[in-house]
C-alpha cells in the first residue's frame, strides 16, 4: 500500500498538506497512532505515524517530535485537528525540512478508522502478494521439472519485472545474458559480490545488484550470481521476491547440470591420467566423448593449486569456458594433477587462452588465499596430445615458481626444448625415445642397475663426474662405470655435444619418470 492509497481513502476525508507525488509513492508497511514526543523507539521502518499532537507544548516541540519519527523509519504523518482546530504550521515547516509526507485528519474521523484502514489493506495485500508468490513458484517449478532452459525463464521473468536479468559465475562466467556487459562491469560485479551478497555495484549512472544463486555450493570460488538491473533495496517487494525466487529456480537447474556433468567428468578424469602416461590415443577417444572438438589445434591445460582439488576442477573448467564456447575436457590424475583438453575456436590462440584465464582467474583474488598454477601448452594436432600435455606441465612449472599468487604461463616462457618436442606427434617422438634409449631402458629393466637415473642426473649436472655421485650418493667410479655402460648401450659418445644433445631429447621425451616403450 501507497501513501496515496491513504489520501485516496474516501471515506477518511485526508488532505495533503505536504509531499511530492513522489514522496506520496513510498511504502507504507503499518499505521499506529502515539502522541509521545519522542516515539521512535515503537518505529520499526515503514509506517504512517497518526498523532493527536497533544506533545506540542510549544512551536519548537514540532521539530524534535518530526525528527525522531524520520530518524526511526517512518514514511508519514497524519496530524489530528482536534485539539489545535488545525495542523500548526511549525508542524508543516518541521515535515517540509525532514521531506516528510503530511497528512490532515479531521476531527470527525476517528484515528482507529484510519489505522483500519491501512492495516486491512496491507493484510489484504500481503495475502495477495503471498498467493501470488506462491502461484508464481509453482509455475517456475513446473517449467523446471517440464525441462525449460534457465535462459528461458530468466527472460520470462525479466520480461515479468520489467528488471534486465543476468546470471554469471564467480570468474565471470556468463551463464544467462540479456546482453553483454563489459569486462570491466564484470570486474567490479564479482570482485563486489566477493564481500558478501546480496549488494549493490555503482558504475557511473548504472546501479546494478547481485543476488546469491542458491548457498550451499560450497567454495565461494564455485558460486553463481544473479546480476539484476537497479537497486535491489529499493525494489517492489513483489519484484524482489519474484527476482529471488528466479535465482531459487537458478539453483536447482545448476544442480541438474552439475548430476549430468559427472558422467562427463569420470571420462575426463581418465583422460587425464591416461594422457600424463604417455596414452594418448585411448585418451583420445574419451576426450572424444566429451564432446571435445578435435578437428582442428588442440591445447592442454595442467593445473596445481592449494584448493581442494575439486574445488580447483571446477573452477579452471569455469575459467577456461570463458575463452572456448564448445565442450572442454577437465580431469583429475591419480597425483591430484588437473589436465584440461580444450579445441581451439577458428582464429584462436595459446596467447588468447592464457589471457582469458589470467583475467578470469585473477577475479577470485579475494576469494582464494592460496596459490593457483596454471600451465598452457602448445597449440598442436590432436595426434600431439601427449606432448602437448608435458608442455603445459613444463609451463606449469614456471607458473609455481613466479612470484605471482595466481600465475598463467604458457609453452612460450618455458623457454626449453620442450616446446619443440611437444608439437611432434606422439607416435614419433616414442619411436625416437625408444631408437635412442630403448636399450638402456630395457637393460633397467632387466637387471635394476640403474643407468637411466644416473644418466639424467649426470646431464643435469652438466656432465659433471663428482656432482653426480654426490647427488646419487654414490661413487665416482660408480657413475663412469654407469655412464660407460650407457655409451656402450646407445653407441654414443657423450663428451660429444651431437651425441649428448640426442640423449637429452630422448630423455625429454620419456618425461620425468622412467617408462618403458
Amino acid at each position: 500500500m501507497l501513501i496515496q492509497d491513504v489520501l485516496d481513502v474516501r471515506e477518511l476525508a485526508l488532505r495533503r498538506v505536504v509531499g511530492t507525488d513522489d514522496q506520496f509513492a513510498r511504502a507504507v508497511r503499518w499505521a499506529f497512532a502515539t502522541d509521545l514526543p519522542d516515539p521512535s523507539r515503537y518505529i520499526v521502518g515503514g509506517e504512517l505515524v497518526v498523532t493527536g499532537m497533544v506533545w506540542r507544548r510549544a512551536p519548537e516541540d514540532s521539530d524534535a517530535f518530526v525528527a525522531s519519527v524520520v530518524a526511526a523509519g517512518a514514511v508519514a504523518l497524519a496530524a489530528g485537528d482536534e485539539v489545535f482546530g488545525c495542523v500548526p504550521d511549525d508542524v508543516v515547516r518541521a515535515c517540509e525540512k525532514y521531506s516528510l509526507p503530511l497528512l490532515a485528519v479531521p476531527s470527525s474521523v476517528a484515528f482507529a478508522d484510519v489505522i483500519e484502514a491501512v492495516t486491512s489493506r496491507v493484510t489484504g495485500d500481503r495475502v495477495a502478494r503471498l498467493s501470488a508468490s506462491l502461484a508464481r513458484q509453482h509455475r517456475l517449478l513446473t517449467a523446471v521439472a517440464d525441462g525449460r532452459a534457465l535462459a528461458d525463464l530468466t527472460q520470462e521473468t525479466a520480461r515479468d519485472t520489467g528488471v534486465t536479468c543476468r546470471i554469471i559465475t564467480a570468474v565471470g562466467r556468463s551463464v544467462v545474458s540479456a546482453e553483454p556487459l563489459t569486462t570491466e562491469a564484470v570486474d567490479a560485479l564479482v570482485r563486489t559480490a566477493a564481500q558478501g551478497v546480496p549488494c549493490r555495484v555503482v558504475a557511473g549512472d548504472t546501479v546494478r545488484s547481485v543476488l546469491p544463486v542458491g548457498s550451499s555450493f560450497g567454495h565461494r570460488a564455485t558460486s553463481w550470481y544473479l546480476v539484476v538491473d537497479g537497486d535491489h533495496e529499493r525494489m517492489d517487494p513483489q519484484v524482489l521476491d519474484t527476482l529471488v525466487q528466479l535465482a531459487s529456480i537458478a539453483a536447482l537447474d545448476r544442480v541438474r547440470h552439475d548430476d549430468g556433468a559427472r558422467v562427463l567428468r569420470t571420462m575426463a578424469d581418465q583422460a587425464a591420467e591416461l594422457l600424463v602416461t604417455g596414452a594418448g590415443e585411448h585418451a583420445l577417444d574419451r576426450v572424444r566423448q566429451i564432446g571435445v572438438d578435435l578437428t582442428g589445434d588442440v591445447v592442454a591445460l595442467a593445473a596445481t593449486s592449494d584448493l581442494p582439488i575439486e574445488v580447483l576442477a571446477a573452477v579452471l573448467t569455469d575459467a577456461v569456458r570463458t575463452s572456448v564456447g564448445g565442450a572442454v575436457s577437465v580431469g583429475v590424475t591419480d597425483e591430484d594433477l588437473v589436465i584440461g583438453v580444450i579445441g581451439l575456436p577458428p582464429g584462436g590462440t595459446t596467447t588468447r587462452v592464457a589471457d582469458d584465464l589470467t583475467r578470469a582467474l585473477g577475479r577470485l583474488g579475494d576469494v582464494v588465499t592460496g596459490r593457483i598454477a596454471v600451465g598452457v601448452g602448445t597449440a598442436c594436432e590432436a595426434a600431439a596430445l601427449v606432448g602437448c600435455v608435458q608442455s603445459a606441465q613444463h609451463a606449469r612449472e614456471v607458473a609455481a615458481a613466479s612470484a605471482d599468487r595466481i600465475a598463467v604461463r604458457t609453452s612460450a616462457d618455458t623457454g626449453s626444448a620442450a616446446v619443440l618436442l611437444s608439437v611432434v606427434p606422439d607416435g614419433l617422438r616414442a619411436a625416437y625415445a625408444r631408437r635412442v634409449l630403448g636399450a638402456v631402458i630395457e637393460h633397467d629393466t632387466r637387471t635394476d642397475a640403474g643407468l637411466l637415473d644416473t644418466l639424467r642426473a649426470y646431464l643435469d649436472h652438466d656432465g659433471s663426474w663428482s656432482r653426480t655421485a654426490d647427488a646419487l650418493h654414490v661413487h665416482v667410479n660408480t657413475v663412469r662405470y654407469r655412464i660407460g655402460r650407457v655409451e656402450a648401450l646407445t653407441d654414443r659418445d657423450l663428451g660429444t655435444t651431437e651425441d649428448r644433445t640426442d640423449v637429452f631429447v630422448a630423455l625429454a621425451v620419456l618425461g620425468p619418470q622412467p617408462t618403458t616403450l
